[in-house]
């Protein structure tokens, strides 16, 4: 049977608490009457006798010769039976004419019925039938209307003084001496002073509102309004401002007080929803970098403007059914450290390494090095190149290296790493318009050493044009800052195609028995400047793991932006089939039965590796056979866990120096054991 919404004043004139009502999720178009609700029975068959004893009722029936009843769900028939139908779970049924075939006599010949006419008197008795929506406006009580009492209005108390005193509105004749002009002008201006405190005061009063509020953030916190209610006031002020109301506002609080006292206010508001900014306020404002209270009181406005949606999204999973689709968890962290969404791309195409054959002492050589290029694909950056040669001809090609190269190594992988090192630096610097400087009659991007020595890190291919657009791309490229998380669970297989993930079991190393239930995993940039920051890193560790659910255990990577780029495109990859597999969500999932019928990873036998070290099932686990979209998709699952489980933390270099004689500069990073790594750029 249909429901009855009603409204939450009628409800509690049933007697109902405001617990009762708007307990469950929210709807629609109203609220539930608990009572009404709980007698509600849902019918889980349908039974050909029970319909035939309707339409027995109807006024001129007389007779049914037969009926069968067809159930068809989504638009595709299910089951027809004539005497009883199972119903499907969690679905009501519902008459719709335009799939039924009813046939009709009068007097034992066959008679035909207006349809049109019969689908206009349905419509009309559903309508009937159907108990009114309510208008989404009636989801909460009424918010009460108060009288603005207008506590910024102020009237100067001289005006209430005697006429005696000619002061306020009460002029001195224009027959008085001087003498007398001048002691009325004194007393007015001694008096000014306690008017304007008294006017500041309820102006005060009058920006509660604004206090209080996230949304004006540019609001002063400090009121203050002129006295314009006494005869000649302007002529107090010397020397006479050109805009008063500004000039006053600069005398009540200077720009980092008003800062100062939107950071405490906006914490009292993120306090009440249960949630503190403190400590990313401390962390921030730690950088000495001027801006950074402006940014944070910034990012405490938008943490409070997103609080409702950051706070009923908490426990939200990613959707695999989307494939830009994020989790509730990754959206408040963002939110909290004022980072950019997450789900977005981090890495941009633009910036990557290149490998290109070339020669060093008339040997062959294959040169490694970061390049950035236009939207078109027009070269604009060079980096220096790593050279990579045989282990055989290493004496005789650095007897071959020129100026430009970086150095020689004998392993490819070596090269890449150092090449995605230098690039990740030059990212860092390059939105600094003081690193493009002219070297040897060349455009470059250069880094300045504390010894007040210059390294060229990369050269420029164009003029003015190139350096902007170089300028350009880092500066965006530098703003990155954001997170992925990856869901192990949803790394699990679905076919009989797709790879199972190793399990750590060996004696001496952390044990993973089982790498899919309570992991996940979060991948970071690396090179934006505050991710440079070893304090603002472990300061984001702390905030994932306070922020992720108690039972998930949290794995950080901290990477390049070639690794960067190497995850987001498997991982775009591997989301954009997963999100083409149809999944029901409920226990009857094969999905999810595998998983059930699985156990724990550690029991399963018989796992034999496949190829880059990523196992499959073993024999004794039965998992539905695959079609060609899941090997597809099994592809893709492939290689994105061979990147994902690639994946490391790497740390900014330091280098050593002698501790005789303080050799080292006063500003240099400190060698962190486990946060830094040593290195010459």
């Amino acid at each position: 049977p249909p429901v009855q919404f009603y409204t939450v004043a009628e409800l509690e004139a049933r007697g109902h608490a405001a617990d009762q009502i708007f307990q469950g999720p929210l709807l629609d178009h109203g609220f539930l009457d608990p009572d009404e609700w709980a007698a509600r029975r849902q019918r889980c068959r349908l039974q050909t006798s029970d319909l035939v004893g309707l339409v027995l009722s109807i006024d001129g029936v007389e007779a049914v010769r037969g009926a069968s009843v067809l159930s068809v769900v989504d638009g595709v028939p299910r089951a027809s039976e004539p005497w009883v139908l199972d119903l499907v779970p969690g679905r009501s049924p519902v008459y719709r004419p335009e799939v039924s075939s009813v046939s009709f006599r009068e007097r034992g010949l066959p008679t035909t019925p207006d349809r049109s006419r019969a689908a206009e008197r349905l419509a009309a008795l559903r309508r009937t039938d159907r108990p009114a929506r309510l208008s989404a406006d009636t989801g909460d009580r009424p918010v009460p209307q108060g009288d603005d009492l207008e506590t910024a209005d102020y009237w100067p108390l001289q005006n209430d003084l005697p006429s005696a005193y000619a002061v306020g509105q009460t002029r001195v004749p224009a027959s008085a001496p001087p003498e007398r002009h001048a002691q009325a002008s004194q007393l007015k201006t001694y008096l000014l002073f306690f008017e304007h405190l008294l006017a500041d005061a309820f102006a005060q009063l009058g920006t509660v509102g604004d206090l209080f509020s996230w949304t004006a953030s540019a609001a002063p916190t400090v009121a203050v309004q002129p006295v314009t209610e006494v005869d000649g006031v302007e002529a107090l002020y010397r020397p006479a401002p050109a805009d008063l109301p500004s000039a006053l506002q600069a005398i009540a609080e200077s720009p980092e007080d008003a800062v100062a006292r939107r950071l405490r206010l906006l914490e009292h508001l993120s306090a009440r929803l249960g949630t503190s900014l403190a400590e990313y306020q401390r962390v921030q404002t730690a950088r000495a970098d001027p801006a950074a209270p402006a940014r944070v009181a910034e990012d405490k406005r938008r943490y409070l403007e997103a609080a409702p949606r950051l706070d009923a999204e908490r426990g939200l999973g990613a959707d695999t059914r989307d494939a830009a689709s994020v989790t509730g968890f990754a959206r408040r962290v963002c939110a909290i450290l004022g980072l950019r969404q997450p789900g977005r791309a981090l890495s941009s195409p633009r910036f990557r390494i290149d490998e290109s054959a070339a020669t060093r002492g008339d040997q062959p050589v294959t040169e490694v090095r970061f390049v950035a290029e236009s939207e078109a694909g027009a070269r604009l950056l060079n980096g220096r190149p790593v050279i990579v040669t045989a282990r055989e001809n290493l004496r005789e090609v650095r007897g071959g290296v020129e100026d430009g190269d970086l150095c020689v190594v004998t392993d490819l992988d070596d090269a890449r790493d150092a090449a995605s090192r230098l690039l990740d630096l030059a990212l860092s610097l390059g939105a600094d318009p003081s690193s493009y400087r002219t070297v040897a009659r060349r455009r470059s991007l250069i880094q300045t050493c504390p010894d007040g020595t210059v390294d060229v890190l990369a050269t420029l291919v164009g003029g003015t044009r190139a350096v902007q657009a170089v300028f350009a791309q880092a500066a965006v490229e530098a703003g990155q800052e954001g997170f992925h998380v990856v869901e192990h669970i949803l790394l699990r297989p679905r076919s009989d195609a797709d790879p199972f993930l190793l399990a750590q079991t060996a004696p001496g190393c952390n044990r993973i028995p089982d790498p899919y239930s309570f992991r996940a995993s979060v991948v970071l940039p690396a090179w934006p400047a505050r991710f440079r920051d070893l304090a603002f890193r472990r300061f984001v560790e702390e905030t994932l793991r306070r922020e992720a659910p108690a039972h998930v255990a949290l794995k950080v990577c901290w990477v390049s932006h070639r690794q960067m780029r190497d995850f987001e495109v498997a991982q775009d990859a591997w989301r954009a089939r997963l999100a083409e597999t149809r999944t029901t969500g409920c226990a009857t999932d094969p999905a999810s039965a595998v998983c059930d019928e699985a156990g724990t990873i550690a029991e399963v036998e018989g796992a034999r590796p496949l190829r880059h070290g990523v196992p499959r099932w073993g024999d004794g686990i039965t998992l539905p056979a695959a079609t060609a979209a899941d090997r597809q998709r099994a592809e893709a699952l492939s290689a994105f866990a061979r990147v994902l489980f690639s994946l490391g933390s790497i740390y900014p270099p330091v280098r050593l120096h002698d501790c005789v004689g303080g050799g080292g500069p006063s500003d240099a990073r400190p060698a962190t054991l486990g946060s830094t790594q040593l290195g010459s750029l």
